[in-house]
């Protein structure tokens, strides 16, 4: 009995994005986890941004589908644009949220972050932090 009630006075710090589309960006898709620390702010700061921070960066175009150089290119391509999404998202998040004149509950407060980005056929998986995906 006591756990239920504990489990039901937990304050949940999780937020999720499922994004099967872009807008009119059809080949891309995007499914993640941010598992918040210290408080939810960060996480769903994180989950309200990440889809715009990953049309900045990802490729207009889609997959390629001939099996060439194109393709590996194109796969550097989608990993250095979630790379820069994150890196993108974490100065938002120092800026917003960590500086000395944020508010000061939200001083030490974190997320980690699980990212599944499609891209045609390509799956690509990224994480910060001890969070993973088994798929």
């Amino acid at each position: 009995m006591q756990s239920s009630v504990a489990q039901h006075l937990q304050k949940y710090e999780d937020f999720l994005v499922d994004a099967p589309q872009f807008g009119c960006r059809r080949h891309l898709a995007a499914w993640a986890v941010f598992d918040g620390h210290g408080g939810d702010r960060v996480s769903h700061f994180l989950s309200c941004q990440l889809v715009h921070e990953l049309e900045q960066w990802l490729p207009d175009t889609a997959f390629p589908t001939d099996a060439s150089e194109h393709a590996a290119l194109y796969t550097d391509q989608v990993r250095k644009a979630i790379t820069a999404t994150f890196l993108s998202l974490t100065l938002q998040v120092q800026q917003q949220h960590c500086s000395s004149s944020a508010h000061s509950s939200t001083l030490g407060c974190g997320s980690t972050a699980t990212v599944v980005v499609q891209t045609g056929p390509l799956l690509t998986v990224a994480n910060v932090g001890n969070s993973k995906c088994v798929l």
